[in-house]
Formats: structure tokens, sequence, C-alpha cells
């Protein structure tokens, strides 16, 4: 191939990677907490090209393999992309410690590189990220996803970690789990679109 033609498939397959990451801001409660953490929603079958592009090298998600819209290929979507998968269920109405521990060690496997997690709404996500850099000593206001400000998990306590109070409800915020387990997946959380590319 021509020199020429390989630049300009260069730049063509360039363009079209940064196209794919702009357009993350698309997927439910995509929230970038900290310059290496994005959080999000449950993302689409083709989301994937877009977060490897912005840097990611790993998806850890927390959501039940039988969730609503859970992609049941995901694990192959992701890695097929050069990023890593880990797959930490979590019922929503029922976390406990060890899966908060799961977690932890999921995402201090990966210390200073650029991960991406979500579970179906980035509900869990939030909690169990706040728990966890509450733990490595991020202030409360800096550890709290906004997606907090609109639900706060009656289930933080089982969590076994002394940040529960930080999640309490904020004024005039809905808890979503009373009005929403038992009907189906949460519907009504609020949507960021804080999540872009370095």
């Amino acid at each position: 191939m021509p020199e020429y033609a390989v630049a300009l498939r260069d730049r063509s397959q360039s363009a079209a990677d940064g196209n794919k990451a702009r357009a993350m801001n698309h997927i439910p409660n995509c929230v970038q907490l900290t310059p290496l953490i994005a959080t999000s929603g449950q993302p689409g079958p083709d989301d994937f090209y877009g977060i490897a592009a912005a840097g990611h090298v790993a998806v850890i998600n927390i959501a039940m393999p039988d969730s609503e819209n859970a992609l049941a290929d995901e694990g192959r979507r992701v890695t097929e992309v050069g990023m890593t998968y880990v797959h930490i269920p979590v019922p929503f109405d029922a976390p406990r410690a060890r899966h908060l521990a799961q977690f932890t060690a999921a995402l201090s496997a990966f210390e200073g590189e650029r991960v991406w997690i979500h579970c179906p709404m980035n509900l869990r996500v939030s909690a169990f990220l706040f728990h966890h850099l509450r733990g490595t000593g991020m202030e409360e206001a800096d550890a709290r996803s906004p997606v907090l400000a609109h639900w706060a998990p009656r289930w933080a306590p089982q969590l076994g970690t002394p940040y529960g109070r930080g999640l309490e409800a904020l004024p005039g915020s809905t808890d979503l789990i009373a009005s929403n387990v038992g009907q189906g997946s949460v519907r009504h959380a609020p949507r960021s679109t804080a999540c872009t590319p370095p």
C-alpha cells in the first residue's frame, strides 16, 4: 500500500475513534468522577469502541447477568477492542461486604490506569465507588457521584465500611430502591453528560 494511502487510512481511523469517544455522552448516567475512573449505566453494544478509544484499559461490570439491559456477549465485545473485562455480579437489593471487597480488589489491580465501571443505571457503581474512594482517603464531596444526589441506598450499612452515613439521601432526593425494587429496573436516575474523553 502506498505511504499516502496508509497515512489517509490511519488519519481516517483516528478521526473515527475520536468520534466514537465523543459519542460516549449518550451512555446513561455517565460520570467522569476522577481523571482515571468513569462510571455509567449499561453501555450499548458498540459503545466499547469509544470507551477503548478514550484510553480505558478495563471495564468492570457489577450488574447481574440477567439485568434487563445486560449484554450477554459483553465480555467478548470488551476484549475484542483490547480491554480487560471484569464481571462481579452484585444483586441490586442485597449487596454484601464481599462484593465490595471484590470490587475494591479489581479496581486496585488497575491503579494508575483508566477504568470504566458500570451497572444498569450507575446506582450500585456510584455507591460502591463512594465507599472505595473514601477508603483511599478522598474527601466525601469528591467521592460522591452526582447520581447519589438523587438516590441513597438503604443497604449501605451492609457493606461493612464506616462510610454509610455519607450515602444518606440529600434533602429532597428520592430513594429509588423504595419505589422500584420488585418493579423491574430503576428508570428514574438522573442523566449526566459528564463523561468526556481526556
